[in-house]
């Protein structure tokens, strides 16, 4: 049976292999069929007999589904037809089996297609006004540009059909590596093919063994209730327990890689891999990665490479040399970590737990945090490059403790680990995690006779008795004249190691928590910031306050950074590009956490503390109906009290699939009883949900309602806000794109938000902003049948309202006042009985602070947190719609939250949000101490 359907791969948003393994709803496949409603695709089921063949084009979305007559499997052969101009590139489809094919063939990547094993089937008749390369190019693919495998594949997914051998064999491996279990095997899987591996009968049972020890309780043994493809796969295998259908697996797997690798025949029991994956290798693989660093763990081949490709080293381009291209091999591994992988503590320093204390990665975290270039100190460098250098089968590579000695004079025993690898019957010393530019291995005897040159500082490896250690190696410094850094005549020591190698648990694990505890006082790494990067004749480097490169005899403008974060609310942006200005390249995620780190340490240090956080709900108008919940913390000086700045970062990102709303996102919530309470964003108009002891009061903007709903989302009662609501249309489904378009801008109101009046003598009193007659509206029920609408404030006619809720502030009023922020940048303070203004606060007047479509309020002992979204689009003209203009430039808005003192004595701040994916902000939430209401 084929699966065909009548779009092509190239269509709409997809130009990548589509994973068929995956669930079709989150596949391209699901991007072709949502994406437009007119050219939703038609979907074949073609049967074929025995001798069959069956012509289509590979640009068709296609797949080989189960055989249906028969529970037995059958051969098939494929040929691919392709341009006679095509050429070989294996590095575009590097998982595809015909490159195997292409290889034994002696074929080299960029070959063309010709001569006796491509042989021309057909050739265009040259009078034929269709003939020619316009119009051959238009219908068969030329790949001549580099498309990102890594695309292929989603980033939190599970496995694909294009690393799914590879990921669960290297798997497997890791599974037989568990030396702690009874009966464990022989450790010679680590060399052996899967096909070897589950070829023994006795290897099979032990993974069948030590899989339900591990991740099955007793009471799971037997596959009683089971849903979905779970109850599949207990009816294809005929098993009634996990054992067993375990064992089925496996033997599947068997048959699935002896197919490939004797005959490279595909999609021979492909299901068996996402079989494995589901009943246990997920689990697994969780088992693994959010566990403690294990030496032995076995990097997946899709790993390193994606790793070498990072830093720019290609394997093939020393398999070639003779015997001194391992070394070559090794060197161009250390100095590409060095240049493209940056030593920070950022990551140390805003990676809590919930109690907020701190752990070392985790080796999923080691292991993710260097593939994507966003790096670490000694806890993650080195342990990746020992199982890197594993993985590429350097010999004899092993970890030495290494004791430093810092400048401050106090010794540090076995605070660090650096690696010993064996390269040519010689041991060398390689450290990536020190934070000195060792841009290559040291030969462990060379005795000062080998340096590493480098502007910023010279090293080497020399070798010392040292009382109390016995026999040691001596990492030495000589510090270079550059920019920033005095030069030292003399050689001084770093740190020193015993040649023995040690286990990681015994030589680092307890110093290693050590560094995370900030009650222990141990290194430098919790009460300072640190950031570099080196090339071999140039470096960033940032330690506290000084920030420079580490050129020699050049400097480029160097920003101070404390001052410069809390200075602009763009700084993390600005950092980036003083980064790449220098000649690196930085990972974006990682530099937007630069304030956080920052302020962490000086928190640590005892210099500021955390003192309020505020919960940030929004969306973005990128084309998504992606939603987002982030944090702004607010840091204040220990002295003062005064704030001294404000960080962001992003809590999580939600795609709704489900009649999704495009540019959406998440509106305006509230916490209460410690939870946050939130819209849907696959809604039209939801703009605001308040949650309390009676139950939910929504801002129901397309019904131009607010709704009380129960706890349990059961409605209790509509309230139209403006006369003249079809009761008809009170009934319409409002959810997914097409109630957007058909209801947008047909609001009469435009409820914005509500709240409750706690202090109103009338039950169930609810305050709602309407956005369209620019007012603030009281809902009371007062015992009468329909509830009652009265205006309470009425807010100038050029500034539409957005928030509107009550508060009080002892510093700034004694009494209950009614708050409201407009779009055009207003906060109003008004008298919560008469609606007589108090005071006002515009936006305009803090030139320092970024500018936008003013939504998001929240009210601090000292100050106000306002947020602003940039201007995009149609929102350049809408504001004149109530006879007003954007009193700023809109091209430079910003999506930012910032701080506004009531004392104008004080100094505002700033802080950005995720502009570069044109976010908006929508609420601004403090979270309560006590939910009373």
């Amino acid at each position: 049976m084929i699966d065909l359907a009548s779009l092509p791969h190239r269509h709409s948003q997809s130009s990548v292999p589509v994973d068929f393994m995956a669930d079709e709803v989150q596949n391209g496949l699901a991007m072709v069929l949502n994406d437009d409603e007119r050219q939703r695709p038609t979907r074949w089921l073609v049967p074929m007999n025995a001798g069959e063949t069956i012509i289509f084009t590979s640009h068709n979305w296609h797949r080989s589904s189960p055989n249906g007559q028969r529970q037995t499997s059958r051969d098939a052969y494929i040929q691919t037809w392709v341009h006679p101009k095509a050429r070989w590139r294996p590095d575009l489809v590097p998982w595809h089996p015909v490159n195997e094919h292409m290889i034994r063939a002696g074929h080299n990547p960029g070959d063309d297609l010709c001569g006796d094993r491509h042989p021309t089937i057909w050739h265009h008749d040259q009078d034929d006004p269709r003939d020619g390369e316009a119009y051959l190019s238009s219908v068969f693919a030329r790949h001549d540009r580099d498309v990102p495998i890594a695309a292929t594949k989603e980033a939190d997914s599970d496995i694909s059909m294009f690393d799914a051998s590879d990921v669960t064999s290297t798997q497997i491996r890791n599974i037989l590596s568990l030396s702690t279990h009874k009966g464990a095997v022989s450790h010679d899987h680590l060399r052996q093919s899967l096909v070897d591996i589950l070829s023994s009968a006795s290897n099979r049972q032990w993974l069948v063994d030590v899989t339900m020890e591990v991740l099955f309780s007793d009471e799971s043994v037997e596959l009683l209730a089971l849903d979905g493809d779970m109850e599949d796969l207990k009816n294809e295998s005929s098993c009634d327990t996990i054992p067993d259908l375990l064992a089925w697996i496996l033997k599947s797997l068997l048959i699935s890689a002896a197919a490939y690798a004797c005959h490279r025949s595909r999609n021979v029991f492909n299901s068996a891999y996402s079989a494995w994956w589901m009943l246990a290798g997920k689990a697994w693989n969780a088992h693994f990665l959010d566990g403690k660093f294990e030496p032995a763990y076995r990097l997946c081949r899709a790993d390193v490479d994606r790793f070498l490709a990072l830093i720019r080293v290609r394997k093939s381009d020393f398999d070639s040399l003779p015997a001194t291209g391992r070394l070559d091999f090794l060197t161009a591994i250390v100095g590409g970590c060095m240049e493209y992988v940056p030593f920070q503590n950022v990551t140390m320093l805003t990676r809590l737990q919930k109690d907020g204390s701190r752990r070392a990665p985790t080796l999923g975290q080691v292991i993710n945090d260097m593939l994507t270039g966003t790096g670490g100190l000694c806890t993650c460098r080195n342990p990746f490059l020992f199982l890197l250098l594993n993985a590429l089968d350097f010999q004899n590579v092993r970890f030495v403790s290494v004791t430093l000695c810092p400048p401050n004079g106090r010794v540090l025993k076995n605070a660090h680990v650096a690696c010993l690898v064996c390269v040519n019957g010689h041991d060398y010393w390689v450290d990536i995690a020190n934070g000195f530019p060792y841009m290559k291995p040291l030969r462990l005897d060379s005795d000062g006779a080998e340096e590493i040159h480098h502007p910023f500082v010279h090293t080497r490896l020399i070798q010392r008795t040292q009382p109390g250690y016995g026999d040691v190696f001596v990492i030495q410094h000589k510090f270079q004249s550059c920019v920033g850094n005095a030069e030292s005549k003399e050689w001084v020591d770093n740190g020193f190691f015993r040649s023995e190698p040690v286990s990681y648990e015994q030589g680092f694990a307890m110093m290693r928590q050590q560094h995370y505890d900030s009650k222990a006082d141990f290194g430098p790494f919790l009460k300072n910031f640190r950031f570099n990067m080196w090339s071999g004749t140039s470096g960033v480097l940032i330690r506290n306050m000084d920030v420079f490169t580490a050129f020699p005899h050049v400097e480029i403008e160097r920003p101070r950074l404390p001052q410069a974060l809390w200075e602009a609310s763009g700084t993390s942006r600005e950092l980036a590009n003083w980064i790449r200005r220098a000649g690196f390249e930085v990972n974006d995620d990682l530099i937007s956490l630069v304030p956080e780190a920052w302020a962490q340490s000086q928190s640590n240090a005892g210099k500021i503390r955390l003192a309020e956080e505020i919960t940030v709900t929004g969306g973005f108008f990128d084309k998504t109906a992606d939603a987002f919940v982030g944090l702004i913390s607010v840091w204040r000086c220990n002295e003062d009290d005064d704030v001294v700045g404000l960080t962001y970062r992003t809590i999580r990102v939600y795609t709704p699939d489900f009649k999704p709303v495009i540019n959406k996102g998440f509106a305006g919530g509230s916490w209460y009883n410690d939870e946050l309470h939130i819209d849907n964003p696959q809604f039209n108009d939801l703009h605001h949900v308040h949650a309390c002891r009676d139950g939910l009061w929504v801002a129901n903007t397309g019904l131009d309602s607010v709704d009380h709903l129960s706890h349990d989302g059961q409605l209790i009662a509509r309230c139209g806000v403006v006369p003249d609501v079809s009761p008809q249309d009170c009934l319409v489904d409002i959810r997914d794109q097409a109630a957007h378009t058909e209801r947008r801008g047909r609001d009469q109101g435009h409820v914005n938000h509500v709240c409750i009046d706690l202090e109103s003598a009338a039950r169930e009193s609810v305050v709602a902003t309407l956005l369209q007659p620019k007012c603030v509206v009281r809902i009371s029920q007062n015992g009468a049948d329909e509830p009652s609408v009265n205006m309470v404030t009425q807010l100038p006619k050029s500034s539409p309202p957005h928030e509107g809720f009550f508060g009080t502030v002892p510093s700034f009023n004694t009494g209950q006042l009614m708050w409201n922020s407009t779009v055009d940048g207003l906060v109003i303070a008004s008298d919560s009985t008469s609606g007589e203004m108090i005071r006002a606060f515009d936006v305009s007047e803090y030139p320092e602070l970024p500018r936008g479509w003013t939504r998001g309020l929240c009210v601090l002992p000292d100050g106000l947190l306002v947020g602003s979204s940039a201007i995009r689009g149609s929102a350049e003209q809408w504001i004149q719609r109530h006879d007003a203009e954007w009193n700023f430039d809109v091209e430079q808005s910003r999506t930012a939250v910032s701080f506004i003192p009531f004392d104008q004595s004080r100094q505002p701040r700033a802080v950005d949000v995720l502009n570069e994916r044109r976010a908006k902000v929508f609420s601004l939430l403090l979270k309560p101490q006590e939910a009373k209401h």
